[in-house]
């Protein structure tokens, strides 16, 4: 292959990796590489957060990202958006959910325990990369809240 040849695949992949909304590249184990799926990038009050896909159409968020909007935007893998409206609460906490009608998101996550030794992956949106990606491991620092295995 000539070397302008070669300058024209690795500028196409230069580009293509950072095509807002693509997926990053997974190096993590493949439940978590999974899991990935599941969380979007969601621009509201807060302009850069993630959601989670907790149920069918439905997603959660922290509460501080989306203010007093009634409504976020889903940005897609493919960087297409879908309009989700925010479910009123009276929920002291920052956590609320979203509906997003029309998403075609994986099934929700199941639930499981979180143990202080083993590793723990955070998956999110990357502001600087424009897309979910896995963070690298890291481990539990803060003892879990007795009787309340989902509480920190």
């Amino acid at each position: 292959m000539t070397l302008p040849r070669i300058a024209v695949v690795l500028a196409f992949f230069a580009v293509a990796a950072y095509i807002p909304g693509a997926r990053a590249a997974c190096d993590a184990p493949e439940p978590v590489c999974a899991a990935a799926d599941r969380v979007f990038r969601i621009a509201a009050y807060d302009p850069h957060a993630s959601a989670v896909v907790v149920g069918d159409d439905l997603l959660v968020t922290n509460r501080h990202v989306v203010a007093d909007n009634t409504a976020a935007e889903v940005i897609l893998p493919d960087g297409r958006t879908v309009t989700a409206a925010v479910i009123p609460t009276d929920y002291a906490g920052d956590l609320i959910l979203l509906r997003a009608p029309g998403l075609d998101g994986p099934p929700p996550l199941p639930v499981g325990p979180a143990e202080s030794e083993t590793d723990l992956y955070a998956i999110g949106s990357d502001i600087g990369r424009g897309s979910v990606r896995v963070y690298a491991p890291g481990r539990l620092i803060w003892p879990l809240v007795e009787n309340a295995p989902r509480a920190c």
